[in-house]
């Protein structure tokens, strides 16, 4: 199974008792961000990883320039 495969994303939630709601995926490339879609799960990009295709033709739903900005985003602050 690879990645766009969402139910690597999915088997591993359910293992862990969580939901795609509470979930979050970190990646730096479309294949990421198309399975974090396909999850229904909120998608965030690192803009300093391996993306094959510009950042503006990947759907995020927030960017980070470099790890320590991820606990500053909203969605850890909920």
């Amino acid at each position: 199974m690879k990645k766009p495969n969402k139910l690597h994303l999915l088997n591993l939630l359910n293992d862990l008792g969580k939901s795609t709601s509470s979930a979050v995926m970190i990646g730096d490339n479309e294949h990421d961000a198309r399975t974090a879609k396909a999850a229904e799960t909120i998608f965030i990009i690192c803009t300093y990883g391996y993306a094959r295709i510009p950042l503006k033709d990947i759907h995020f739903d927030f960017k980070i320039d470099k790890f320590s900005e991820l606990l500053t985003l909203e969605v850890f602050r909920r």
